[in-house]
């Protein structure tokens, strides 16, 4: 196969972005993860980030065994094309990751491999309930946030600082849909997500709360002056435009913010005040 018939890798990362489980591509000559979805960095967090320094069997040590390594040298000698290996149980991460599966792809970058983690929900994820993600993105889902939120509002307080829901709604968002179609839409979304998950602190949530919208908890704010900053830097993370197949767009988000306060109230109050600010804030900036 010639160069010009290699898929690119920017081709390749679209897909794995599509992709609901952890999935990643891999260099075949020394293992460095080249690019990693959002389900699969963040089933990583547990072992440290994921970077293209990284190293599958440094990130997910569990790979790490003379029957894995045999199995995707195969792939990488071209003795197969595909490969699914059953793998022990997992001791740090999340959940047991009971297999991969690996695909020998030559890209017009060198050969590499998508690894894909299946894996067994840990007891704590029975318990939450196992639609605790959103598919598309990785991020925490609508039922997940909420029953975060009731319970922050239950155990909130004042000497902690109380928890501030940030309303996110991506401006221009339908234009990309009606222009380019849902597979590129989708693409934005997940390019959203992470710029979003890059904005905030670790202890932090984000959520899909559906279509373009999305819901940043922030947990422990004792002073409301530390709201903005956070604003403005989920609002910069999107100052650089999005790379898509038919070229780069870039796109704003409108933010609003609600902080509980020590008189109680519903999760859904909450969440529906920070809508009403995001709205206040878009009609400000239109």
């Amino acid at each position: 196969m010639d160069d010009s018939a290699k898929l690119p890798v920017d081709a390749l990362r679209s897909l794995v972005d599509m992709m609901s489980e952890p999935a990643a591509l891999v260099a075949a000559e020394d293992w460095r993860i080249l690019y990693a979805n959002p389900p699969f960095a963040r089933r990583m967090s547990a072992s440290g980030d994921v970077a293209n320094t990284t190293l599958l069997f440094a990130a997910a040590l569990e790979l790490d065994s003379t029957t894995v390594r045999m199995q995707l040298a195969e792939l990488v000698e071209g003795k197969r094309m595909v490969a699914r290996i059953e793998t022990g149980a997992s001791t740090h991460l999340a959940g047991a990751i009971t297999a991969i599966r690996a695909r020998r792809i030559d890209t017009s970058s060198g050969l590499v491999l998508a690894v894909v983690l299946e894996s067994s929900a840990s007891p704590q994820q029975d318990a939450a309930g196992r639609h605790s993600f959103d598919p598309l993105t990785g991020l925490s889902d609508r039922g997940f946030i909420l029953e975060k939120l009731r319970t922050l509002l239950q155990s909130d307080q004042p000497v902690d600082g109380k928890c501030v829901v940030l309303f996110v709604d991506v401006d221009g968002f339908k234009q990309i849909n009606d222009s380019f179609g849902h597979l590129v839409g989708d693409r934005v979304l997940c390019e959203v997500a992470r710029r979003l998950a890059s904005s905030v602190r670790a202890r932090d949530h984000i959520a899909r709360f559906g279509g373009d919208e999305f819901l940043v908890l922030l947990e422990r704010v004792s002073d409301p002056s530390m709201i903005e900053p956070v604003v403005r830097r989920i609002q910069a993370a999107f100052d650089q435009p999005i790379a898509l197949p038919h070229g780069e767009v870039t796109l704003g988000v409108s933010v609003g913010a609600a902080q509980a306060d020590a008189s109680g109230g519903s999760a859904e109050a909450l969440i529906d005040a920070a809508d009403r600010a995001m709205y206040t804030a878009k009609r400000v900036t239109a």
